[in-house]
């Protein structure tokens, strides 16, 4: 095939490719070969399926339209490092269906690169897009190496259910509503300009490993499993002025919240919200306590929808 820019792949099973580019040459008898295809399409419907990319590389777009469903992996080829997706929805009842959709996104760097590099990361550039009509693009959880960045783009609204892996998620960029859940690890969500709504799981941000919030703003929403916060009763502003470290500021702020209540103080710049949702201290190891970090000195709200944030004036 020649002089194609697009390659689509619709049907009932999922869709399994190995990529190649003249970077990936071992391939080359078995694949796919076509340096002029820049973005390679999935509207396959076998929910219980995976659409496998392997040797995925840089040079194209790897798509989810609006009739997809089920799980896409994308092996890497050697040395990439990062990746470009796309969820694009389209009208509802239209050839191409609703809502983009991926249960499980799995980013997975090559065997040998890992070897040589065990703290290897990827950057997962995240698109989404979408006609009027259309409801969130959706993947249920994300699963790259550790410490790997997610970029978040365009403007049709987008729900991360969960990370398997710490990552950074960058949305500054997003013109959408971003529903994200981190992982267990200390997450950095940074918000872009939509009404976003960032969701803390159970034990899924504690002292030991602190989720960090910026762009967080009055049009944003925090929830706190296990934690509820139904109104602005529900959320108590401690004074912390007199702690010489955060884990002073932590403890004392723990001695006067309520199990199940929420705290909030701000400390050293930043803004610091406690649920005191689990037994003994907040700063021993172990502890399932939730502690969320919000960049800058904010006065948050509550409603029945949850936390929202507002810079101090």
């Amino acid at each position: 095939m020649t002089n194609i820019e697009t390659l689509e792949f619709t049907s009932a099973a999922s869709a399994a490719l190995t990529d190649s580019t003249p970077s990936s040459a071992i391939y080359f008898t078995t694949s796919f070969f076509n340096t002029a295809v820049i973005k390679i399409v999935f509207n396959t419907t076998d929910t219980q399926g995976t659409d496998t990319v392997n040797a995925a590389n840089t040079t194209r777009t790897y798509a989810f339209g609006g009739l997809n469903e089920g799980a896409a992996t994308l092996n890497l080829d050697s040395g990439v490092t990062t990746i470009n997706v796309s969820l694009e929805g389209a009208a509802a009842g239209a050839a191409t269906g609703g809502t983009a959709t991926v249960t499980t996104l799995t980013i997975a760097p090559r065997a040998t690169d890992l070897a040589a590099d065990p703290s290897l990361t990827t950057t997962v550039h995240i698109a989404s897009s979408g006609v009027a009509g259309v409801g969130a693009n959706a993947i249920s959880t994300v699963t790259a190496q550790a410490g790997s960045t997610l970029k978040v783009t365009g403007s049709n609204d987008l729900a991360i259910a969960a990370l398997t892996n710490r990552a950074t998620v960058d949305a500054s960029s997003f013109a959408g509503k971003l529903a994200i859940a981190g992982s267990a690890g200390a997450d950095t969500i940074i918000l872009g300009s939509g009404q976003d709504t960032v969701t803390v799981g159970a034990a899924g941000s504690t002292f030991a490993h602190i989720d960090t919030i910026a762009g967080f703003t009055s049009a944003d929403t925090l929830i706190l499993a296990g934690a509820p916060v139904a109104a602005a009763a529900d959320l108590v502003k401690q004074d912390v002025s007199a702690a010489g470290s955060l884990e002073q500021a932590l403890a004392s702020v723990e001695a006067v919240t309520a199990a199940n209540g929420v705290s909030y103080f701000n400390y050293a710049g930043n803004t610091y919200v406690l649920a005191n949702t689990g037994a003994g201290s907040v700063t021993a190891p172990g502890s399932d306590d939730l502690v969320v970090r919000i960049v800058g000195v904010q006065v948050l709200t509550a409603d029945a929808s949850g936390i929202h944030g507002k810079i101090a004036a």
